[in-house]
């Protein structure tokens, strides 16, 4: 009997001494199996993406602004004014940074520019585009191709980086927009489109075998200002000016002062009746150089918008630029005739 107990007891101690390491086997078959498992479930993720990332990626984004294509690719193609509307830094000519990332400026496309900037260890070429939406309006747009890596390891990582590179084509988009929607940036000033007020006016026309001086044009414009005095007319308005090269000697200037009424016209003088339609006006501030650039640019804007001029444009002489001889102070508003 005593044996029996005995017998027991040592077969009791040895289950207990070997119950620890059973517990242990367990525990790392299990983990074996849940890393088994983890192991399965990212391999099986990794294949998931690896087809449904596609061999090469063609992406692009954009949205619209409040700009005419025709001033927006004028702006892109002008190496000059990149650094103006570019949302980053300039870090040289055709280098430029946004959100820590550099774009080279490689070539000129037909709608825009050509860049080659980088992601991780690879570079894309970045295509920043203008396209015609309406008449008043373009769509700004960033795109590349890339082609993704054999590699199913190093293909996922690039598609994770190339999510960054796309945030950025985004916020430039948005960064960009209020500079590319100022007519002051597109067309060098603010153009409104108005209805002419000034319905009659004395004129006088001079050809000069030189580019006419200040003097020239203020001593037109005496004469007409004496001639309306001597027939009893009021001016209405500030003079006019509209200076065309006939040839590299050559250049007709035709001045005229706006009366509050018709006055008689008498050689050389003529009165112009004007049509009381639509006219775009926009002002500048500078010298002649400065007032041909304006011009310019007014054409640019008619021509953008699709307007048809059924008079020749002219300039408004506000300030008089006999008292003030400082250019850089001279007002000048372009007017510019269109029909609707």
């Amino acid at each position: 009997m005593d044996y029996f107990f005995q017998n027991k007891k040592v077969k009791r101690c040895f289950c207990s001494s070997f119950s620890p390491k059973l517990q242990v086997l367990q525990t790392i078959s299990k983990m074996k199996r849940l890393l088994l498992l983890l192991l399965l479930l990212l391999i099986a993720v990794v294949l998931f993406f690896y087809f449904r990332i596609p061999a090469k990626e063609v992406y692009s984004y954009r949205t619209a602004f409040r700009c005419t294509n025709n001033s927006a690719i004028r702006l892109l193609h002008d190496s000059t004014k990149w650094k103006n509307w570019w949302a980053g830094t300039q870090q040289s000519n055709t280098i430029y940074s946004y959100n820590n990332r550099s774009y080279l400026f490689r070539n000129m496309t037909l709608p825009g520019i050509e860049t080659m900037t980088s992601v991780g260890n690879d570079s894309v070429s970045a295509f920043f585009q203008v396209f015609p939406y309406n008449i008043d309006s373009a769509h700004f747009e960033w795109s590349y191709v890339f082609a993704y890596s054999a590699n199913p390891v190093t293909k996922i990582k690039q598609y994770l980086q190339l999510r960054s590179l796309k945030k950025d084509f985004k916020q430039f988009l948005a960064a960009v927009k209020p500079f590319f929607e100022n007519e002051k940036n597109t067309y060098g000033m603010e153009i409104e489109t108005q209805r002419v007020k000034d319905s009659t006016l004395i004129s006088l026309k001079k050809t000069f075998n030189h580019y006419p001086t200040t003097e020239d044009v203020y001593s037109l414009i005496a004469d007409v200002k004496k001639y309306i005095q001597t027939k009893g007319g009021e001016e209405s308005n500030a003079p006019m000016l509209n200076i065309f090269s006939v040839t590299d000697n050559r250049y007709d200037v035709m001045v005229g002062i706006p009366t509050k009424a018709d006055v008689e016209e008498q050689e050389p003088f003529k009165r112009k009746k004007m049509i009381l339609g639509y006219i775009l006006v926009g002002d500048v501030q500078g010298g002649m150089a400065t007032v041909a650039a304006a011009e310019k640019r007014m054409a640019d804007y008619a021509f953008d918008h699709q307007k048809t001029a059924p008079a020749i444009p002219f300039q408004s002489l506000i300030t008089d630029r006999m008292q003030e001889k400082d250019t850089s102070k001279w007002i000048t508003r372009i007017y510019y005739p269109v029909l609707y």
